[in-house]
């Protein structure tokens, strides 16, 4: 497993051209264009670790998501298309109503409700998954939103520095907290496959062309977006 084109050491692809050993590149979706299977590879690759790598997401399971960015959007796709209930915690209502319309069962606003892991679990009857987008500052209130012997996939790299667990609720629950660094080449083959299968389709917010790549980046750091920014080359 690795973080990826563009992470670290690594050289990123927004370039005309880019060289690459064939073992880095793999096989699109059938049915999505370039610019959708673009998504994948990060993203998408990630939800699919957090939801499959470890206690994998069923029809009987119950998820939630944090945040409106991309990999919480693909979470909440690949979890549906498993039959799974979702719910959503965001910080804009707006965000939360766009979850719905795409299959969200209801959301928490954060901001309006602090304790927003005990209302989750008011209202969901506990999350036997919480896909954790933003970082380990969250993992109190995921853990109140969590069910017993439920994991935490935490991802997010906006926070790493948070307060101390509730060894009492770890303990209590039997939790699991995993951490999540994208993915394996076979799972982004598997995540082809259930691409595929389920006809699930990216959300993508704006499309720019390959010279206004800076007007991407502008768009992506101003926030509000809801779905990918991409850049398509000409």
């Amino acid at each position: 497993m690795g973080l990826g084109l563009g992470a670290l050491h690594e050289d990123g692809v927004l370039a005309e051209y880019v060289v690459l050993p064939a073992g880095r590149v793999m096989r699109a979706p059938a049915r999505l264009d370039h610019v959708e299977a673009a998504t994948l590879p990060v993203a998408a690759l990630t939800a699919w670790n957090a939801h499959f790598g470890d206690h994998p997401v069923t029809a009987d399971s119950t998820v939630v998501i944090i945040g409106s960015g991309g990999v919480a959007l693909f979470a909440l796709q690949l979890a549906r298309a498993a039959g799974a209930r979702v719910y959503a915690v965001v910080r804009r209502a707006a965000a939360g109503d766009s979850l719905v319309r795409l299959g969200a069962a209801g959301y928490v606003n954060s901001l309006t409700t602090p304790d927003w892991g005990q209302e989750v679990f008011a209202r969901s009857g506990g999350a036997d998954k919480v896909v954790d987008s933003v970082g380990v500052s969250l993992l109190p209130q995921a853990l109140a939103a969590l069910a017993p012997a439920g994991e935490i996939a935490t991802l997010g790299l906006f926070d790493v520095v948070g307060a101390p667990v509730d060894g009492y609720a770890l303990l209590g629950k039997q939790a699991r907290i995993r951490g999540v660094a994208v993915g394996s080449a076979a799972m982004h083959r598997a995540l082809v496959r259930y691409v595929e299968t389920h006809g699930i389709r990216p959300v993508i917010d704006r499309r720019f062309g390959f010279r206004d790549a800076p007007a991407a980046y502008k768009t992506q750091g101003a926030g509000g977006l809801f779905g990918k920014v991409v850049v398509e080359v000409d």
